[in-house]
């Protein structure tokens, strides 16, 4: 099986972001490895503030969900769509919370994630963002 074009180390590009919920980050570095149908991803940014942060989460691609303990989590799951898309949602027990999308361009280079979330009064907000391979 060909390599996932999703798999390796981005680097955010913030002038191509948009968030329409929340500050965007000074910088960013977003892995996505993966090994037969399990998939870990790991976000580091610093915040507007200049504060580092990050997160990581991981289990297997077929769309199963996976118990977590975050706020307001209960369950998440992810799914391989395809070699260059990536789902995954986010659970508050039944309720969906948010769903995220990455998509890889055509020739490797980029990856963009659209995160929509659903807020507690039934609206929704998408945060955008652009990343760059890290060279290998």
């Amino acid at each position: 099986m060909a390599k996932d074009l999703y798999i390796g180390t981005w680097i955010l590009i913030p002038e191509l972001c948009n968030h329409q919920v929340g500050e965007l980050p000074l910088e960013g570095t977003y892995v996505i490895d993966q090994e037969d149908s399990r998939t870990d991803i790991s976000i580091s940014w610093t915040t507007a503030e200049g504060e580092s942060m990050s997160t990581s989460f991981g289990g297997e691609n077929d769309g199963s969900r996976i118990p977590i303990d975050a706020p307001g989590i209960t369950h998440f799951s992810i799914t391989r769509k395809s070699a260059s898309i990536l789902e995954s949602d986010a659970f508050n027990e039944d309720e969906l919370v948010s769903h995220a999308e990455r998509n890889v361009s055509k020739d490797g280079g980029l990856l963009t994630a659209l995160q929509i979330g659903y807020l507690p009064d039934d609206s929704e907000f998408r945060n955008y963002q652009v990343y760059r391979r890290k060279a290998e």
